[in-house]
């Protein structure tokens, strides 16, 4: 059932993702699926109230893995908390050493706050990892007047 609200999400239905969702809460409570079904939905819908919730959730059951640990990642970048922020990118990388989305993250945060000699070094970093990645990166920072 996670996988089917997950694909609502992914197709950006967002009533028949939420309406699974209380289908699975209903059936499984304390099934770590569901608030990871939730986390990402309440992201989506940039409901952070509830995305804290789900949040919290996650970290009661203990649920790890790569893919929460970067929507944690997402979650504190877009509901700005800068203390909880570079402490998950931290333990993101350190976790994670050979995927770049903790780095990504770290440049992108560095770019929020306009840490230049910050961002260059985790564009070499991140370089260093995957020489392709400047390539394979969706992301465009237009500059003016530099």
């Amino acid at each position: 059932m996670k996988d089917t609200i997950l694909s609502y999400i992914v197709i950006k239905n967002k009533e028949q993702a939420l309406n699974e969702m209380k289908k699975l809460t209903r059936k499984y409570f304390n099934y770590p699926g569901l608030y990871k079904a939730s986390f990402y939905y309440f992201l989506w819908q940039k409901d952070f109230l509830n995305a804290e919730a789900s949040f919290g959730s996650l970290s009661n059951l203990k649920k790890k893995d790569i893919f929460t640990d970067y929507y944690k990642l997402l979650y504190f970048l877009l509901n700005y908390n800068e203390k909880r922020l570079q402490k998950n990118i931290n333990l993101y990388i350190e976790n994670y050493p050979i995927d770049t989305r903790g780095l990504t993250i770290d440049l992108l945060n560095s770019f929020k706050e306009n840490r230049i000699k910050k961002m260059y070094n985790d564009l070499l970093t991140l370089k260093q990892l995957d020489s392709n990645f400047i390539d394979k990166a969706s992301l465009v920072i237009d500059i003016e007047d530099l």
